[in-house]
């Protein structure tokens, strides 16, 4: 049984959102557009590696 379940996908999520919005964000998800919490980070890394995997893909069907 894993102990630690999805915890370093979660981890590679909040360091690369992390890499994007570098300040920390206090309350709140994202303040302005350099600044995020440990959620908003791991959302920000979620939602751009789908849209970019969304893009490959229809790339690919062209």
């Amino acid at each position: 049984m894993r102990a630690h379940h999805n915890e370093r996908e979660l981890a590679e999520f909040i360091r690369t959102g992390a890499e994007r919005r570098p300040d920390q964000a206090f309350g709140e998800y994202y303040t302005g557009k350099s600044a995020s919490c440990a959620l908003g980070a791991a959302y920000e890394a979620m939602y751009r590696l789908a849209c970019r995997s969304r893009q490959v893909a229809s790339d690919a069907r062209s």
